[in-house]
């Protein structure tokens, strides 16, 4: 164990882990987290004194990701990470944050903790649909018209043509709500006559 925590950095060790000779790693440190309560005082402090050891693998697995986060929302300023993202090092930084989106599995500190980054949203589609509306609606002040050309990319590079003409063609799976939110807009027409 002393070893593969000087290699890995931590005691993050898969269940499925081998050693080369094929001692289960894995499964040993799984079993040590299991029978904390019944381990001798000794032992204990052997463990906690590896780098990266953690009782509660989920926890500090929990902070890993956080930690990811919050350095991903400092630079990008937002935390809409694309779902097949990966850091350099190979963490899924994409899927890790697309899990904590499941709101009934997080505790009200992760779910502030998580409010608390630059450009968090629970619902990233609702989000970008209302972008886009943002964007219309501005377009529409401008121009006095909803007919936006398929490639108009607004002044902020958001593409304005593609987003209008997504929302024309999937019109009858867009909610009542945002297909009345669209008509409501002075212009707003449902087919273009070419």
């Amino acid at each position: 164990m002393t070893e593969y925590s000087k290699v890995a950095g931590d005691c993050s060790v898969p269940k499925s882990y081998k050693l080369p000779d094929g001692y289960k790693l894995g499964i040993w440190v799984s079993n040590q987290r299991t029978r904390r309560s019944i381990m001798e005082a000794d032992n204990q402090a052997r463990l906690e004194s590896l780098p990266g050891w953690s009782w509660e693998l989920r926890s500090s697995k929990w902070e890993e990701g956080f930690h990811h986060l919050s350095e991903y929302s400092k630079v990008a300023g937002h935390c809409s990470v694309p779902q097949s993202y990966k850091l350099p090092d190979g963490y899924k930084l994409g899927i890790w944050v697309n899990t904590q989106r499941n709101q009934s599995k997080q505790s009200p500190d992760r779910k502030a903790r998580l409010e608390s980054l630059q450009g968090w949203t629970w619902d990233p589609l609702g989000e970008a649909w209302e972008t886009g509306f943002r964007h219309l609606s501005a377009y529409m002040h401008e121009k006095f018209n909803c007919l936006v050309p398929a490639l108009y990319v607004s002044p902020d590079g958001f593409r304005l043509g593609g987003w209008v003409n997504t929302q024309r063609t999937r019109q009858s799976r867009l909610s009542m709500a945002r297909r009345l939110r669209l008509e409501s807009l002075p212009g707003w027409v449902w087919k273009v006559k070419g």
